[in-house]
């Protein structure tokens, strides 16, 4: 099977800007400002850059909220085992 790699259009914003080019429907193209901060727009294929709505998170809000995520089920996978190790011991202990 074959890797398939993922590119996505990536440029500052000056040049998103003076470009203003047309997103084919579905890709995401992501401006890098002065900051260092990244934000995503969603092509449709007929909206100019400029013209198009920015995604509802940028790249640094949507990783932020993935660590906190998965921060989050780790937790409650570390509380499920811990449940069930009590449980066990439980049992064990009730053999004796």
């Amino acid at each position: 099977m074959a890797a398939v790699r993922l590119i996505m259009r990536r440029d500052t914003t000056q040049n998103w800007v003076l470009v203003n080019p047309i997103l084919k429907r579905g890709e995401l193209g992501i401006e890098i400002q002065d900051s260092g901060s990244r934000r995503i727009k969603n092509g449709d294929g007929i909206t100019p850059w400029n013209e198009l709505p920015y995604s509802y998170l940028s790249i640094d809000e949507f990783e932020a909220h993935l660590n906190d995520v998965n921060a989050h089920d780790i937790e409650n996978i570390i509380n499920a085992v811990n449940g069930d190790i009590a449980q066990i011991n439980n049992a064990i202990s009730g053999l004796a």
